[in-house]
């Protein structure tokens, strides 16, 4: 999937022995026009949040219990310090409203 398909999730699990659901992210955009990757990023991330909060998780996989949600977000190049910055803030925003949220980032350089 492509990070501007904002209504598409890339990837979801779920883990029984874990009761996590993990949905995956990935992004290949390069960060040439930062300001317009960062608000793609954002828009995807809170469409992920959407159907976490929304409960739309819950048809793809029916009688699922979850006691985490990890967003695995996989990025093809570095990210900037102003991503960085936006996936915290993001990360504290979904905790505060109690979504339970977690982050796990990799990126080209690793």
């Amino acid at each position: 999937m492509a990070l501007e398909d904002t209504n598409k999730v890339d990837g979801i699990a779920y883990s029984d022995e874990r009761r996590t659901l993990t949905m995956l992210l990935t992004d290949a955009w390069s960060w040439d026009d930062e300001l317009w990757h960062l608000t793609l990023l954002q828009d995807k991330l809170n469409a992920y949040a959407s159907f976490i909060n929304g409960g739309q998780w819950s048809r793809a996989f029916p009688g699922a219990n979850p006691s985490s949600f990890v967003f695995d977000i996989k990025f093809m190049h570095p990210i900037t310090e102003n991503c960085a910055k936006l996936l915290s803030s993001l990360a504290d925003m979904y905790n505060d409203k109690g979504l339970g949220i977690k982050f796990e980032v990799s990126t080209g350089e690793e």
